[in-house]
């Protein structure tokens, strides 16, 4: 996790004290982690790990604010999961609220639909660009001056590592680049053997005119064009070098071929890729899904439609899509480096301009975006109604049984597991029980004490 993000979310949970006492967050162990039933243990909560929260007592009675603000969301795939997790979170109040990248999202609405969540949108990937290419500003301005307009060496740099699942085109484009760019023109990089699942090329899910290419091709070994072999590790797998800014790789390029983490369908979810060609002074051509510089333009980056067409970016079919985006890897490649340096020259007032605002106003724009957008969403989820599993218990509870409870004895606290199971059955008899233990022992709840005496008790901790 970096730093900057996780002062950000030390901020959030200030922020969220400070104007409503409703949420808790929750975040992913690590980036990119998956939740998976019954083991929750990749999600944590933020107190107790970077926040001081002696001051609310009620903390783990409050609904969650889930980080999932950096990777796509997988919902379908995870849907048991979630379930038993808001079983697990939300047992007074599921007004939860979740913070995430995705524009677009079936998978996202999914969620909100399920969960009655509040999708609340921000750059995050951004946060984490801004972090992970600090040093550019510095190394641009003063190191590497002297070669702000370098004698150009290659035409184009692609890197690819995972190759699986949204990802499957990578191969695609780069043995379509492979094919087109002289190789002493080319820094490419593309793994065949995904190292993550362990899919190679033949079983991943391609129209066949581009399976047939993968026919001949060793499979354990990557395309590797141009590349330092101090970029490699040790068993010759390419590394993640997304986070790492590397001026002196993309400084005799021209162009960079940005491969992003989702391409296939709607759903937008830019990541520090889409920012990396800025912080190098560098244009770049984006395979991403419909929208993605439009979506960079609106946070007032600008985009080199001036030297080539990038209509490329409203196709829908990503298949379509790719192939506009190798005509114009073939009419770049089609120039010489003294036109290309010229057209760099060109260029050099868009590329300015972009690396100002990525180094400058971009962190307040985000900040912005982050501050109005979690403003709305938590106002949104604030005007439901509470109404977690022990709420909805207590609702359907007369008088005379909410006594009941109180007088009872308090007994062993039941597990969650056995609590879902139960409820999912139909049985309430555990669920009693521990609602029982919570009415008396955190409560304090007298036996002469009403369903609504109870329910407006619960409403005044929730608010």
């Amino acid at each position: 996790m970096s730093k900057i993000l996780l002062t950000i979310y030390s901020s959030l949970y200030e922020f969220i004290l400070a104007n409503n006492k409703s949420y808790r967050l929750i975040k992913f162990k690590e980036l990119g982690e998956r939740l998976v039933e019954p083991d929750l243990s990749n999600l944590i909560p933020m107190h107790g790990v970077d926040i001081d929260v002696a001051n609310d007592k009620w903390i783990n009675q409050r609904p969650p604010l889930l980080l999932h603000d950096q990777e796509p969301m997988f919902y379908k795939a995870q849907a048991s999961a979630y379930e038993y997790w808001q079983f697990c979170m939300t047992s007074f109040d599921n007004r939860m609220v979740i913070l995430t990248s995705e524009k677009n999202s079936p998978e996202l609405d999914e969620f909100c639909k399920a969960m009655d969540a509040e999708p609340c949108y921000w750059f995050s990937n951004a946060a984490l660009a801004l972090d992970w290419y600090a040093s550019g500003e510095w190394n641009l301005k003063h190191r590497y001056k002297h070669l702000t307009a370098p004698r150009l060496q290659y035409k184009f740099s692609c890197l690819n590592r995972l190759i699986d699942g949204e990802r499957s085109y990578r191969p695609v484009i780069s043995k379509l680049l492979s094919d087109t760019v002289n190789h002493r023109y080319l820094r490419l990089s593309c793994n065949l053997r995904d190292p993550i699942s362990g899919k190679d090329v033949s079983q991943l899910k391609l129209p066949s005119k581009y399976d047939r290419m993968f026919k001949n091709i060793n499979y354990d070994d990557p395309i590797m064009i141009n590349i330092p072999s101090d970029d490699l590790e040790t068993d010759r797998s390419i590394p993640n070098r997304s986070y790492s800014l590397n001026h002196q790789y993309f400084l005799p390029v021209f162009c960079h071929i940005v491969t992003e983490t989702l391409f296939m369908g709607d759903t937008l979810h830019l990541t520090e890729k889409s920012l990396r060609a800025f912080a190098n002074k560098r244009p770049m051509l984006v395979l991403g899904p419909p929208g993605t510089l439009d979506l960079l333009k609106s946070y007032g980056f600008k985009t080199f439609d001036r030297w080539w067409d990038e209509s490329y970016d409203n196709i829908t079919n990503p298949w379509v899509r790719l192939e506009a985006v190798m005509e114009i890897v073939q009419q770049i490649n089609s120039y010489s480096f003294e036109q290309l340096e010229s057209i760099l020259d060109q260029m050099m007032p868009i590329l300015q301009h972009n690396f100002d605002l990525f180094y400058g106003d971009f962190r307040k724009i985000i900040m912005q975006e982050l501050v109005t957008n979690l403003n709305e969403a938590t106002a949104k989820a604030k005007a439901k109604q509470p109404s977690g599993w022990m709420i909805k218990r207590i609702e359907s509870l007369t008088d005379e049984q909410i006594k009941t409870l109180i007088l009872g004895d308090i007994g062993d606290e039941i597990q969650n597991k056995e609590l879902y199971a139960s409820i999912r059955s139909g049985d309430y008899s555990k669920v009693d029980k521990n609602l029982s233990r919570f009415l008396k022992k955190y409560l304090e709840i007298k036996e002469d004490a009403s369903k609504a005496d109870i329910l407006a008790n619960i409403k005044l901790i929730l608010d």
